[in-house]
C-alpha cells in the first residue's frame, strides 16, 4: 500500500523519524520527495533508515527525466546492509564531475569486489578528488589485495594521493611486502620504480625477513628491486641476509655476497652514501 504524498510530506516536516515510521509504504512519496528544495534532506535520512529494501524505488527513479541525480546516488551508496554497486558504476563516467565524485563516493561505500575493481581504474582518473576517493576506498582496506592500487596510486596518483597511499603502505608494514613483490612481475615500469622506492622504507625486522625472500625468486623483475632495495638500507640490516650466503642456488649466494661486501664497506666509513647497485651491474638474468 501506497501512502499519499500530502501525508509522507507533513510527516517529512516533522522530521525523518517521523516520515521513517510511516514504513515502506511511504517510500515512493519519500522518493520522489527528493525533489523537493526544502524536504530532501530529511527525505534523504529517511530513506536511509528504511534501509536497503528502498533500493529498486531509488534505482527506478533514477532513470527518470529530471531526477536528482547526485542526490539519489548519495542515498543508494549510504543503504544497508550494502549491496552490488553495478547499477552505480555508468555514473563513474558521467560528463558531470559532481555526479561522477558522488558517484565514487557511493560506490567506495558499498564496498566488494566489483567496487574494487572500479575504483582502482580510478586511480589513474585526471580527477584529482576521483583519484583521493579512489585512494581513500584503498587506504581502508587491510586486504593485501589493496596494496597494488595503492602503489599505483603512488605511481600515477599524483602528489597528494600518491603521498597519503604511500603514508598507508608504510603503516601496513609487513603486510605489504609480499603484495608489492608480487606486484614487481607487472611490465609497467612506472609501477615497478615506484614499488622500488617503497621497498627501500620498509624498516621493521618482519618487513626485512619477507623483503630479503624476495632475493631468492628466480624472476629477475623480483629479485633486481629487492636487491637494490638491500643495498639501500643501513649495516644493521646485515644478519637477515647472512643465512643466504648457504643457499643452494649460486645467483643466490652471489646476491647474499655483494650485499655483505657493501655493508663491510660502509660499516669501515669506505663510503657511507654508496649503494649495493653501484658496485657494478649484476650479470644478464642473475637479478
Amino acid at each position: 500500500m501506497f501512502l499519499g504524498a500530502w501525508r509522507v510530506r507533513r510527516r517529512l516536516r516533522r522530521g525523518p523519524e517521523a516520515a521513517a515510521a510511516l514504513g515502506l509504504g511511504a517510500v515512493r512519496a519519500l522518493v520522489r520527495a527528493l525533489r523537493d528544495l526544502d524536504l530532501h534532506r530529511a527525505a534523504a535520512r529517511a530513506l536511509i533508515q528504511l534501509g536497503a529494501a528502498c533500493r529498486p524505488a531509488l534505482l527506478a527513479e533514477l532513470s527518470r527525466r529530471g531526477a536528482p541525480t547526485r542526490r539519489i546516488l548519495d542515498v543508494l551508496g549510504r543503504l544497508r546492509p550494502a549491496a552490488d554497486p553495478g547499477p552505480l558504476l555508468d555514473y563513474l563516467h558521467d560528463p558531470r564531475p559532481q555526479v561522477r565524485r558522488t558517484a565514487a563516493r557511493s560506490v567506495h561505500r558499498q564496498g566488494g569486489p566489483l567496487a574494487h575493481r572500479a575504483l582502482a581504474a580510478m586511480l589513474v582518473d585526471p580527477d584529482d578528488e576521483m583519484r583521493a576517493i579512489a585512494v581513500a576506498h584503498f587506504s581502508r582496506s587491510t586486504d593485501p589485495r589493496s596494496v597494488k592500487p595503492l602503489a599505483m596510486a603512488v605511481a600515477y596518483g599524483g602528489e597528494f594521493a600518491g603521498r597519503f597511499a604511500a603514508a598507508r603502505i608504510a603503516e601496513l608494514g609487513a603486510l605489504a611486502v609480499a603484495p608489492l613483490l608480487d606486484a614487481l612481475r607487472s611490465q609497467d615500469e612506472p609501477l615497478r620504480a615506484s614499488i622500488g622506492k617503497l621497498l627501500e622504507a620498509f624498516d621493521d625486522p618482519a618487513a626485512i625477513v619477507i623483503l630479503c625472500k624476495g632475493l631468492e625468486e628466480d624472476d629477475p623483475r623480483i629479485s633486481r628491486p629487492v636487491f637494490e632495495a638491500l643495498g639501500r638500507k643501513p649495516f644493521a640490516v646485515a644478519p637477515y641476509v647472512q643465512h643466504l650466503g648457504g643457499h643452494p642456488d649460486a645467483r643466490v649466494r652471489e646476491l647474499a655476497a655483494r650485499l655483505q661486501a657493501h655493508w663491510g664497506a660502509e660499516a669501515s666509513a669506505a663510503g657511507p652514501g654508496a649503494v649495493a647497485s653501484e658496485r657494478g651491474p649484476l650479470p644478464a638474468g642473475q637479478a
